[in-house]
């Protein structure tokens, strides 16, 4: 958790074993101890962000209404970052808090594509969106768009909260579940306070999944990479049929035209 907080590089984790090692020269546990840096990775992306975010849609269920609030930003690639959190009163802190929920990345970011990647979101999560009291302002048409599928009457304002230092430019090339994982993770920690994040067996077993968790993504992302490679390959024999068409038409044509050439001249 602290490489989430403090937005430490996973790549340290190979380190760590030495530094155990030196601190506790006579413990079998520091000497056993080992981190790859894929396996902090994957327990933060799908174990710990996966427990703090079941809790966050548990207390968001939970509570009476919310507000949303969202924004985009342009990041590496000329993507669209949509960043969504939650305003609500959480029963576990007592208190109205506002929490990242996630981050999702858009090759294009137009008020149909914002309003449908948030409502997919919601519904995915199972959270009703007629509980929606407010609407952090993005863009005008964007919340129309947003509010016309909720309830069509709702307050709006400002709000956004962002925790860029744990996305940089040097970790731009993470992936969406990497960034999602630390963010959640970061977000779960601020909202118990530091060093006061509960030890649950829920988050115990959150951890020991990751790894089932992230073998399934991984899995389920392989999938969706050979659809789209099996579908470009057909769209490229697909073209070169129609090339190899079009050069035989072209010839057919050209032949045509030959031949009446021929002919006029042995008129002429």
């Amino acid at each position: 958790m602290t490489t989430a907080q403090l937005g430490i590089s996973y790549s340290t984790s190979q380190f760590l074993p030495e530094i155990f090692r030196s601190m506790f020269p006579d413990s079998h546990i520091a000497n056993d101890y080992s981190l790859r840096p894929q396996k902090l990775s994957y327990v933060v992306s799908h174990g710990t962000s996966y427990y703090f975010n079941n809790e966050l849609i548990k207390d968001v269920r939970k509570a009476h209404g919310f507000l949303l609030l969202f924004d985009e930003t342009t990041i590496v690639g000329v993507r669209k970052q949509l960043e969504i959190f939650f305003r609500h009163w959480t029963a576990t802190g007592n208190c109205v808090c506002v929490r990242y929920y996630k981050s999702i990345f858009l090759g294009r970011a137009t008020a149909d594509v914002v309003s449908r990647s948030i409502v997919d979101s919601l519904r995915a999560d199972g959270i009703n969106i007629t509980r929606m009291l407010m609407l952090g302002r993005d863009n005008p048409n964007v919340n129309k768009c947003l509010l016309s599928l909720s309830h069509g009457n709702s307050d709006v304002e400002w709000g956004f909260l962002q925790n860029n230092h744990l996305v940089t430019d040097e970790r731009s090339s993470l992936n969406e579940a990497s960034i999602n994982g630390l963010r959640a993770t970061n977000a779960g920690i601020k909202f118990f306070g530091d060093s006061k994040v509960p030890i649950t067996n829920s988050l115990l077993f959150s951890v020991q999944q990751s790894y089932s968790r992230y073998a399934k993504d991984n899995d389920r992302q392989q999938k969706l990479v050979k659809n789209v490679d099996t579908v470009n390959g057909k769209r490229t024999i697909d073209t070169q049929q129609e090339q190899l068409e079009e050069k035989k038409f072209s010839c057919s044509r050209n032949k045509s035209n030959c031949k009446k050439i021929w002919l006029k001249q042995l008129i002429c």
